[in-house]
């Protein structure tokens, strides 16, 4: 960093066409110093990714509240069945068949 003003650049710019004809024209551009600070083009860069971070984050909340809401109503539309066990004496499934459906045809093992 320097001190003063910034840079000044001289700008010549000369033409001459197919008949011979020619122009000249110089300007010059002033390009000033950032004084410590960020620049105009970097800070605008930081502002970018600062909303581009933010805008990412609020996406991702709303796809996990859209995930909670449709567990939610998932779960609302099945509701979980217990088995009914007091039919049981034991609460346990009783595996062995009934002799009422068993025949000669298909002999129960034990």
């Amino acid at each position: 960093m320097g001190s003063g003003d910034g840079r000044t650049y001289t700008l010549n710019a000369s033409v001459t066409d197919l008949a011979g004809n020619s122009a000249r024209q110089a300007t010059t551009c002033v390009v000033s110093h950032d004084m410590g600070v960020l620049s105009a083009n970097a800070q605008a860069n930081a502002d970018r990714k600062v909303a581009f971070a933010a805008e990412r984050e609020a996406q991702r909340a709303a796809e996990r509240a859209a995930a909670v809401d449709l567990a939610a109503a998932n779960a609302a539309s099945h509701p979980r069945v217990e088995p009914d066990t007091s039919v049981l004496d034991s609460g346990q499934l009783d595996l062995t068949p009934d002799d009422s459906e068993a025949s000669a045809e298909t002999p129960y093992l034990s």
